[in-house]
């Protein structure tokens, strides 16, 4: 079984004003386009997480999906909802993205049979639990779920 790995954002770089205004509004075709700090930052993430990780092609697909959502929404979001947070897989197969803090839990499941879970356990309250499944839905909205991820 894999080690987990512990992914943090180099938020020194969505502060940074030059390279902030300059990718901004940057189109983007793809993460890995025009090499810059940004990119780079993402790419290195994906390949640790490749590279620890037997994964599906439906998961390879849904981590690139996030991983340039999560880029997208780097220079838009607050540098410090950037916390870091861990990739680990479960022994039934799913490729877990998930972030403890001070009010819960907040997990974002890729299941091997092309499902993708939210889940958000508070300290106090009730649980939150959301299904995006790609063979439904027209277009899973990965943008949504990196927000979900750094929302609590």
């Amino acid at each position: 079984m894999s080690k987990p790995i512990s992914v943090a954002f180099d938020t020194s770089l969505s502060n940074f004003e030059s390279i902030g205004e300059k990718f901004r509004n940057h189109q983007l075709n793809s993460v890995w386009n025009n090499k810059n700090p940004l990119h780079e930052e993402v790419e290195e993430i994906y390949a640790e997480i490749i590279s620890n990780f037997d994964l599906t092609d439906f998961q390879v697909v849904c981590l690139n999906d996030l991983l340039h959502a999560f880029h997208k929404i780097r220079v838009l979001i607050d540098p410090d909802k950037l916390k870091p947070f861990k990739v680990d897989m479960t022994e039934e197969g799913e490729l877990c993205l998930y972030r403890n803090s001070q009010i819960g839990l907040t997990n974002i499941a890729l299941a091997d049979d092309e499902l993708i879970t939210y889940s958000f356990i508070p300290r106090e309250g009730k649980s939150k639990l959301h299904f995006f499944e790609p063979e439904l839905e027209a277009k899973v909205d990965f943008e949504e779920i990196a927000y979900l991820l750094f929302a609590n």
